[in-house]
């Protein structure tokens, strides 16, 4: 009985060294490891949306002197083109941006008046604006030999204006400052007047002797 227990013995010890055992692989650190993809997404193209110029309202007031005037005004925009005109004193509507200005007096409004243009910087909202001539208030005294001459007539004319025709008043004219030449008629004489110089803002009296 102790002989085959042995025997018995032996073979579960031969039995347990056949049993197989989980493989192992060694790495040298050379191979290269596996990451996982990442795939990126593509950027998403946004729409481009042009905001709008936010628009202004102007009013640009016309003055001659001291005293409101009346007559048209036009805003152009940067290519020349008008962009709004109206009255003086009219509400006008335009995209928010740079302007000229042209400005132009009413008939009778001042003798020899030219258009004025100014830039302007429109602001989104209320704009206000200002546009104001300067005057000369003007009386001409012409006097023969030292006594007075009751009947005459006075034509000056401003570089690039139009001809201003004076008579005998006691009210002064308004008219634009500037260097004028004349012309005075009186009876059958003739006579040239250079070098008539009308100061703005001023009120001038203008004595023209003649021999």
């Amino acid at each position: 009985m102790k002989r085959a227990s042995g025997v018995l013995v032996f073979l579960l010890a031969c039995g347990g060294g056949t049993a197989s055992e989980p493989e192992t692989t060694e790495t040298t650190g050379d191979e290269e490891v596996a990451r996982p993809e990442v795939l990126e997404e593509a950027p998403v193209e946004e729409e481009l949306v042009e905001e709008e110029e936010a628009p202004g309202e102007v009013r640009i007031a016309l003055r001659v002197g001291n005293a409101p005037a009346t007559g048209t005004v036009q805003l152009l925009d940067t290519s020349g083109a008008v962009a709004a005109e109206g009255a003086s004193g009219d509400a006008l509507t335009v995209p928010s941006g740079s302007y000229r200005v042209v400005a132009t007096l009413a008939d009778g409004q001042l003798a020899g008046a030219m258009p004025r243009q100014d830039n302007l910087y429109v602001e989104p909202g209320a704009n206000e604006r200002t546009l104001t001539w300067e005057v000369t208030r003007v009386t001409f005294v012409v006097r023969r030999r030292g006594q007075p001459v009751g009947r005459w007539r006075i034509v000056a004319q401003r570089e690039g204006g139009q001809e201003l025709v004076f008579e005998p008043s006691e009210e002064p004219r308004v008219v634009m400052p500037g260097r004028y030449t004349a012309v005075l008629t009186f009876g059958a004489q003739r006579v040239e007047v250079n070098g008539l110089i009308f100061q703005g803002g001023a009120t001038q009296t203008v004595p023209i002797d003649v021999n």
